[in-house]
């Protein structure tokens, strides 16, 4: 009889300490007691494994970064003109968007044959799923982008600029076509995604992880921005990644709001653009619905040699991730 209640006890009891073990004492154990007040205990079930692996290892150097937002170039000399005035987180001001949709570009030195047909392929993606028309630049045209590695990081100006505008890619930058296709991205007239005024009411900002805390000016929202019916895209390759500007790397100075139960977000992808930066290229450069091309699948790439049979046919490529080592960590310029 005294083993049979003690055995009784024990099946009683062995749920609730299991229960106990698991759900009370290991998460709280192992986050700094610095963010425990706001990191939702569930954060990391809510970012995808691929983002996370990602941008968890890769290098860091913050220190030496000071380029607007990391990668952007121009604002740190307190340029309003390209500070306010966004729409989707885009530039409003007609004059830094290219004119008649056509953005002529050149290939400077210092890129292998390789990383020269991924730019390529990059820009033939964008192509075929907006209207814009990316062409190589000939003797007539005074404005384009040239794609140059003369200094570190990856970087852009946003917006049309005038005459020869760069966009920087150094070594590290040119293993994905999303990696090109942001820094283009902002050199047609685009901000960040975290920089639209609805961040808040989709994104936590851990802020006891952020360098700098409140005082750091790389995660304010841009004024005069407008969603224009475009929803906040967590798939956009304009958005920061979960780490960005972190005072420990391992930990997120950006969290989705929605809890894991609604699915784990991109946050900081680079494989290729997304529907909804698809979409908000096509409607700030007023793309009649008849002229836009494959736009349909945004993580479906185009490249320079697989063209589309038809304009709603797509051919598959398989994209994968590389090192992406400096793109919002070093420069005056606009990056990640």
């Amino acid at each position: 009889m005294e083993a049979l209640s003690v055995r009784a006890l024990l099946t009683a009891i062995l749920p609730f300490l299991l229960t106990c073990h698991c759900t009370c004492a290991a998460p709280s154990s192992a986050v700094p007691e610095d963010l425990r007040a706001e990191l939702p205990s569930d954060w990391r079930e809510r970012l995808t494994d691929t983002v996370y692996n990602y941008h968890v290892n890769r290098p860091v150097n913050f220190a030496s970064n000071k380029r607007f937002e990391g990668d952007i170039a121009g604002l740190e000399s307190n340029d309003e003109r390209r500070r306010v005035g966004t729409m989707a987180n885009g530039v409003v001001d007609a004059n830094l968007l290219w004119p008649d949709k056509i953005l002529p570009y050149e290939i400077a030195g210092g890129f292998s044959e390789g990383e020269k047909e991924l730019i390529r392929d990059s820009l033939a993606d964008m192509q075929a799923k907006t209207c814009l028309i990316i062409r190589p630049r000939n003797s007539r045209d005074r404005n384009y982008v040239t794609f140059s590695r003369r200094e570190s990081g990856c970087w852009s100006w946003v917006g049309r600029l005038g005459g020869a505008q760069a966009i920087n890619l150094a070594p590290g930058c040119v293993d994905t076509m999303g990696a090109v296709q942001h820094e283009v991205m902002h050199a047609i007239g685009f901000f960040h995604e975290q920089s639209r005024l609805d961040r808040d009411e989709n994104i936590l900002v851990i802020w006891s992880n952020v360098q700098g805390g409140k005082a750091n000016t790389n995660f304010q929202k841009r004024l005069g921005t407008n969603a224009q019916g475009v929803p906040y895209d967590y798939d956009s390759i304009m958005h920061y990644a979960f780490n960005e500007f972190a005072r420990n790397p391992k930990y997120p100075t950006l969290v989705p709001i929605q809890s894991a139960q609604f699915g784990r977000k991109n946050l900081g992808s680079r494989v290729i653009m997304s529907a909804g930066d698809v979409e908000k290229i096509n409607r700030l450069y007023k793309c009649p619905e008849d002229t836009r091309q494959a736009q349909t699948q945004g993580t479906e790439p185009q490249s320079s040699t697989e063209r589309p049979a038809s304009r709603f046919h797509h051919t598959f490529r398989t994209v994968t991730w590389g090192a992406e080592a400096n793109d919002v960590t070093m420069g005056p310029q606009y990056n990640f």
